[in-house]
This record gives structure tokens, C-alpha cells and sequence, in this order.
């Protein structure tokens, strides 16, 4: 009876589910906790602590996926090894922003953005925020869990294909979403940070990107990120 119990857990889809209740029940404590007092505490409305309540969810996730590892797949997190995570953090940091620079650059030269006005460097913060919690919850669920646990079992093209286009669908949910929204976010997300990860073996990489991209986009150029506005 234990083993029938043991290779239930171990197939495919169980790990799937349980590592991403595992992670994502106590990361939606925390971050419950965080906005269901903001309105009340005026502390709370202080970007440096959002930033502090931003990089505790983060941990949280990581820690979460990091006890799963260990307790189901009962083997060493090597995708969240220390060894050379400044290397590859840093990497995914500048190539995000370059390549979100590159985007706004293109559509500068299309007449389709320009610079109607600056705000203090202040008004970063809150997109820095947003930017650290959603990257790394974001590459420990969709990297992390779903697209590892797809590729073991069908292999990395059909991993890619599945795991970019459940990410891009879930942000259909977003504020003002469109269906071409959400396939430019599976092309542009879902494949590139599926491909970083292939690329490392690691979340680094994937995480500094995905950090790079939504900071750049709304905390310096300004734009939406997810439907989301920082004035």
C-alpha cells in the first residue's frame, strides 16, 4: 500500500499539483497579509516596505519550493544552487533590460511611444516591488514546477509549448487583457524564460530576466505591466 501511495505521488501531474500547493498557499498567506492591512496601517503604504514585503513573499516561494524538492523529489535543489547565482542573476538582469529597451526603442522609431512627462526616482519603487515578487514566484511556478516536471516526461519542446501557453493564458486575467495580449505574452515570456532555463539548468537566469523586463517596462519607461499601472 505505501509504494502504490509513493508512485501516485511521484506521477507527473501529483508533483505538479502538490508543489504548486506547496508553494503557492503560504506565498498567498503572506502577500494576503501584506495588502489586506495596507489600507489601514500607512507604514505599509511606504514603497521601501513594500519592496521589504515584496522580497519576503519571494523567499517564501523559494523556501516552499525548496522544502518540496527535498520532501518529494528527495534530491538536491540544484536549480536553486548558490554557485554562480550572482553570475547568472546579473546576466538575466542586462539582457531583460536590454532587450525591453530594445522593444520601447522600436516602437519609439514606429511614432507609437514618446515621453510625455518624468517622475521622481521615488516612483520606481513600487514597480521594483511588483517586479521582484512576480519574477521569482512566477519562474518557481512556471519554470520551476510546471515547465521542469513537463520536460521530464514529454520532453522539452512539448514542456516549452505547454508551459508558455498556460502563462500566457493565465495573464488573460489581467486588467484590460486581450487575447493577442495574452500569445504575445506566451511568445515573448513563456518560450524565452522556458529556453533560459533549458539553457541553465537553474532559475537565475529566467528570474533575472522576468525581473528585468517588468522593471524596465513600468518602472522606467513607464508602461503597463500585466494591466497594471505606476503612474
Amino acid at each position: 500500500m505505501k509504494k502504490i501511495v509513493w508512485r501516485i505521488v511521484q506521477f507527473p501531474l501529483t508533483r505538479i499539483v502538490l508543489a504548486f500547493f506547496m508553494v503557492m498557499i503560504p506565498t498567498g498567506i503572506v502577500q494576503s497579509l501584506y495588502y489586506a492591512n495596507r489600507e489601514t496601517m500607512p507604514v505599509l503604504q511606504n514603497p521601501v516596505v513594500g519592496i521589504g514585503a515584496s522580497v519576503l513573499i519571494a523567499a517564501v516561494a523559494l523556501l516552499m519550493y525548496f522544502l518540496y524538492v527535498r520532501a518529494i523529489e528527495k534530491r538536491a535543489v540544484s536549480e536553486l544552487s548558490v554557485r554562480g547565482m550572482g553570475r547568472e542573476l546579473g546576466a538575466g538582469v542586462l539582457f531583460g533590460a536590454l532587450l525591453f529597451t530594445i522593444t520601447i526603442a522600436i516602437l519609439w522609431g514606429l511614432g507609437s511611444y514618446r515621453i510625455v512627462g518624468m517622475n521622481a526616482w521615488t516612483g520606481m519603487l513600487p514597480a521594483m516591488a511588483l517586479s521582484i515578487s512576480s519574477a521569482v514566484v512566477e519562474e518557481v511556478v512556471f519554470r520551476g514546477i510546471l515547465f521542469r516536471i513537463v520536460q521530464e516526461s514529454l520532453g522539452s519542446w512539448l514542456a516549452l509549448i505547454i508551459s508558455a501557453l498556460i502563462f500566457g493564458a493565465l495573464h488573460l486575467a489581467n486588467p484590460n487583457a486581450t487575447l493577442f495580449g495574452g500569445l504575445a505574452i506566451a511568445l515573448e515570456a513563456g518560450l524565452m524564460l522556458g529556453a533560459a532555463y533549458m539553457v541553465t539548468r537553474r532559475l537565475w537566469l529566467a528570474i533575472g530576466i522576468h525581473f528585468a523586463w517588468n522593471f524596465t517596462q513600468g518602472g522606467i519607461f513607464g508602461v503597463n505591466v500585466s494591466g497594471n499601472a505606476f503612474g
